[in-house]
């Protein structure tokens, strides 16, 4: 196992809400996070027990240089667990009816100068959520009474569109940029930015985007 997933999981069993990885779904999050010192994107999020996500890229073997070798990428699955409240009540209801959920946000969490930021954030758009289980126990060796696990519900979904932005913080927590990596694979098309921060701390101004095209499947 993972020691970030041994100390998520210890994290859950002591009964305190440590972890620095947060969850919001379509905006039905109902936690207590907000106040003045936390970043409004963080607002109502939910703890996030643990995720998983994964993509590939298609390639040929018998291609004599890497740029032929290139192909399709197949948007692979989003896994993550949840314990059982709100939002995962929510993607309950959506499983069984087989909607769509319409945006997947997981932040990961950062102090600094006080107060806790974004410092990384993840959207998931236009996701179908394919499965739901109880995770299996994730450490050897517990008790047979131990059942703290069966307090965590997994999700595993697929998505079409995918956004990556890494918020960048001077020491004093004034925001000193944002770097974006996006792909569509509805769309085929890919981009990034690198984006200064505005004047004043403020929200970053625009950069022109490299973009491109992509062939896609989704699996």
């Amino acid at each position: 196992m993972a020691l970030l997933d041994t100390l998520q999981y210890n994290t859950m069993r002591s009964g305190s809400q440590l972890t620095n990885h947060y969850i919001n779904i379509d905006k039905k999050g109902a936690s207590e996070l907000s106040g003045d010192t936390v970043d409004p994107k963080l607002h109502k999020a939910e703890p996030l027990i643990w995720y998983r996500e994964h993509m590939e890229r298609m390639i040929s073997r018998t291609a004599f240089t890497n740029q032929l070798s290139g192909g399709a990428i197949k948007g692979e699955r989003l896994e993550f667990d949840l314990l059982y409240s709100d939002i995962s009540t929510y993607l309950l209801n959506q499983f069984h009816l087989g909607k769509l959920v319409t945006e997947i946000e997981i932040f990961h969490g950062i102090l600094i100068s006080g107060g806790l930021k974004a410092g990384i954030e993840k959207k998931y758009e236009k996701c179908v959520v394919t499965d739901v289980c109880t995770p299996p126990k994730p450490m050897p060796g517990e008790n047979m009474e131990d059942f703290h696990h069966l307090n965590i519900i997994r999700f595993g979904c697929h998505w079409l569109k995918m956004t990556c932005t890494v918020t960048k913080y001077k020491s004093n927590g004034e925001e000193a940029g944002k770097l974006v990596s996006q792909i569509d694979l509805e769309k085929g098309q890919l981009g990034a930015t690198a984006a200064p921060a505005a004047e004043g701390g403020g929200e970053a101004a625009a950069a022109p985007a490299a973009t491109g095209t992509v062939g896609s499947t989704v699996a």
